[in-house]
């Protein structure tokens, strides 16, 4: 069960549990209990959007679809190894297949879906599948671009798709960007992003960082105050994923440093609050528990490890890339999105099965430090993990 509130760019999603509310201007989704998500909905007055979810399918929360191999920049921690010789592959799914798993994912009850690559925009067709995200009742749809293919004539598609947002990536001024992910792209991402902006288009920019050092986090900090000049006000941040080209040359940090980094970006963030600038790290965690355990519940439950899916440009289905080797759970070439999904529990049974394995075993940075944030002092994340094991019997 979906309703959208256009008022407050929410949409809310029905559970077993009460729900879950997902705001669009602060990129949080938050996990309600029966009786306050019943109170949440109540208040509303735009219509029910029934959907399968209504009934208990736990369907995943996001889904990103990787539109093209193709990209005309070679950046070095890349998650899908995309290079220019990638774009066009007769292997991609073409526009009309796209904008049917868009159509999958409305049914389906998914709250947020990121059309990226590659480059998105290089892809033909990309104009089409656009305006088709756009069109998704209650959902949240949005593009994540590197920048550089912003022209005029582009920024002006973009506005008129009614695409939810536009994610610009850009780490950094051009001494950080520049060397990793080419000469001349800081420049190139600014100028679409100026351009966006003047269109009024929602933009969002995305930065990837994995330094902790003085110098850097400076440098990041005043880079962020020149997005704030340009009238920027939302602002992603997210570690290097270990993933396509990261997986040879970046290390994955360790639990510490990314605790470490968590928290220093945190309080930049409550700073920058103050200021109506809404900065996020490594966001995609749910907040506002309804129970502590359900955390547990909903991330490894047999139906659901693995809130989070991502369809290949190819079309096949895979869980959320946090370890390797992918999960993959099938393909949209030939098969709706959701029959991928119900017809998927062996794999994702195994998939829980090694993620506990490597949780036990205190790897896993960023699970770890989402399972160590418990929403109440009295509650320890591994004795549930290992009870959750225990009751299960599945690992």
């Amino acid at each position: 069960m979906l309703r959208r509130d256009d008022s407050q760019s929410r949409v809310f999603r029905a559970e077993w549990f009460g729900g879950f509310s997902y705001d669009w201007s602060t990129n949080h989704i938050t996990e309600h209990d029966t009786e306050t998500f019943a109170s949440l909905t109540a208040e509303s007055a735009a219509p029910l959007v029934q959907t399968p979810a209504a009934e208990y399918r736990p369907y995943p929360l996001r889904v990103n679809i990787d539109v093209t191999y193709g990209c005309n920049l070679r950046c070095k921690y890349c998650r899908s190894s995309a290079t220019p010789v990638g774009y066009g592959s007769e292997d991609e799914l073409n526009a009309a297949a796209v904008c049917r798993v868009l159509e999958d994912c409305a049914h389906m009850g998914i709250l947020d879906v990121s059309i990226t690559g590659g480059e998105p925009l290089l892809k033909d067709g990309i104009h089409e599948i656009l305006e088709c995200a756009g069109s998704l009742p209650a959902v949240f749809a949005n593009v994540i671009t590197n920048g550089t293919r912003l022209t005029p004539e582009v920024t002006r598609a973009l506005a008129h798709s009614r695409i939810k947002r536009v994610n610009v990536s850009i780490d950094g001024f051009a001494e950080t960007m520049d060397a990793d992910r080419g000469r001349g792209s800081y420049a190139r991402a600014t100028l679409g992003l100026r351009r966006l902006l003047e269109t009024g288009v929602p933009v969002s920019v995305i930065s990837v960082i994995n330094d902790l050092s003085p110098t850097r986090f400076r440098s990041f900090r005043a880079f962020t105050e020149s997005l704030r000049a340009l009238g920027v006000t939302n602002h992603s941040v997210c570690i290097v994923s270990d993933t396509g080209r990261a997986r040879t040359g970046w290390k994955d940090l360790e639990p510490d440093k990314f605790t470490q980094l968590a928290q220093a970006m945190q309080s930049f963030a409550a700073k920058l609050a103050t200021h109506g600038y809404i900065l996020s790290f490594n966001d995609g965690i749910v907040h506002g528990r309804a129970k502590p355990e359900s955390l547990l519940l909903y991330f490894f439950e047999d139906a659901v490890p693995g809130w989070k899916c991502l369809v290949r440009a190819n079309g096949d289905v895979i869980l959320h890339r946090v370890m390797r080797p992918d999960v993959t759970l099938g393909s949209v070439r030939h098969d709706r999105l959701a029959d991928v999904w119900d017809a998927s529990f062996s794999n994702r049974r195994d998939y829980v099965r090694e993620v506990y394995r490597q949780l036990r075993a205190g790897s896993l940075a960023y699970l770890y430090y989402r399972f160590s944030k418990a929403p109440t002092q009295q509650w320890s994340w591994l004795s549930a993990l290992d009870q959750w094991h225990w009751t299960t019997k599945v690992i």
